[in-house]
């Protein structure tokens, strides 16, 4: 898994995204000061196949199985489209830093065997959680960038 930690600044108008694998990233933040340290992690899965949007569906059982036993927090949602409805089961960890990789592949591994299994091909979103709330005056000028 490869996560992107930052941006280099090539010149003005060239940014190159500063690319590690996980324990790269961890070893990274481990090294960085307290306040920008991620104190969580999110992974999100999205699921195309029509039949597992029911509720019923044992997979929503599953993943609720994985996040307790893994001390996850799960978020399910349904995403309608023109082309059809698409499920997405976020899980959400936070804790110390020392424990994230095995958390993160773990975690990770058993929802892939279950897929793989199960023949579902998610597509998966990773994302570091940070504890430093955005200033007012960055997050307003960052609005124009969300859309």
């Amino acid at each position: 898994m490869q996560t992107i930690v930052g941006v280099r600044k090539m010149s003005d108008d060239i940014q190159e995204p500063i690319v590690m694998d996980l324990a790269e990233a961890i070893e990274y933040y481990s090294q960085q000061d307290k306040e920008i340290r991620p104190v969580g992690y999110m992974m999100r899965f999205t699921f195309g196949e029509r039949h597992v949007a029911p509720e019923s569906h044992p997979l929503f059982e599953q993943m609720r199985l994985f996040a307790t036993g893994r001390g996850l927090h799960l978020h399910r949602r349904a995403l309608q489209f023109k082309d059809g409805t698409y499920i997405q089961y976020e899980l959400v960890w936070r804790g110390d830093l020392k424990h994230m990789e095995e958390s993160v592949t773990g975690t990770s591994t058993l929802i892939e065997n279950y897929c793989k299994d199960n023949k579902l091909k998610p597509s998966m979103t990773f994302g570091f959680i940070g504890d430093k709330p955005q200033d007012e005056e960055e997050a307003i000028a960052h609005e124009d960038d969300l859309f």
